[in-house]
């Protein structure tokens, strides 16, 4: 079953993030029945069109679907995204539903949007109907304050966002409790969310750093696992070893 398939039905799906490393070879050694997408960080990571471009085509090449947190809402960057072979985009700091309009109308070929056709890699995965790309290319809104959270119904009426992901962190500035990720304003403004999705069905999640607070949101219904990055990961195992070196005499 296909990642749009499993956020369709509100599965279990797990990816983690490409933040700087800009080595195919990483994907061939990451890829597992477990692993359901990469997020390629453009946002806050050190990835550039440029030097993503062959970690795109690798993941299409090894089925693994790439989603790409975008930069800004915008056409140029958005469309070249596909262009480049990306299977759909992340988008932060989402809003109103004038962004969300955007969003659509450049990823989406006409009638539904503006998107022109182009690049090497934009058809790939035996897609070749106008049809088959406005409805298998990914859409997710990340909402990260207050306004989000206020007007997520109304975005959510259009009818194309395939999942919604909270960004804890963002939230908790946005809401004047910077990194306090238990205050109760925080919380409630995540069950929000999660009720939101519940009464739409729509697949819900939220960034996670490690084991605990994945199994923390799963247990509360979330199904987006969305956790760590290739650089958390070597932190986590080079810390492991330093310590281990450490008790020997």
């Amino acid at each position: 079953m296909d990642l749009q398939q499993k956020l369709e039905n509100r599965e279990k799906v797990f990816g983690t993030t490409i933040t700087s490393v800009k080595w195919s070879g990483l994907l061939q050694m990451m890829r597992s029945e477990t692993l359901d997408f990469t997020i390629f960080d453009f946002e806050h990571g050190s990835l550039t069109a440029e030097s993503a471009e062959e970690l795109l085509r690798m993941c299409n090449v090894l089925a693994i679907p790439a989603i790409v947190r975008v930069q800004e809402i915008s056409y140029s960057y958005m469309s070249k995204i596909f262009d480049m072979g990306a299977d759909g985009i992340l988008v932060p700091r989402v809003e109103t539903v004038e962004q969300v309009e955007e969003v659509v109308s450049s990823v989406r070929f006409p009638p539904k949007g503006k998107k022109g056709c182009g690049g090497f890699s934009l058809l790939h995965g035996g897609i070749t109907r106008v049809e088959d790309f406005n409805s298998r290319k990914i859409i997710i809104l990340q909402i990260e304050s207050p306004l989000g959270i206020s007007n997520l119904e109304r975005m959510l009426d259009f009818e194309e966002a395939d999942g919604v992901i909270i960004g804890p962190n963002d939230m908790s500035l946005a809401m004047g409790i910077p990194w306090q990720f238990d205050h109760p304003m925080l919380l409630e403004g995540i069950d929000r969310v999660m009720e939101i999705c519940s009464e739409r069905k729509v697949s819900c999640g939220i960034y996670c750093d490690n084991q605990a607070e994945v199994s923390h949101w799963r247990s509360k219904g979330m199904n987006i696992l969305w956790a760590s990055s290739e650089l958390g990961f070597f932190k986590k195992a080079y810390d492991e070893m330093c310590a281990f070196i450490k008790t020997l005499d």
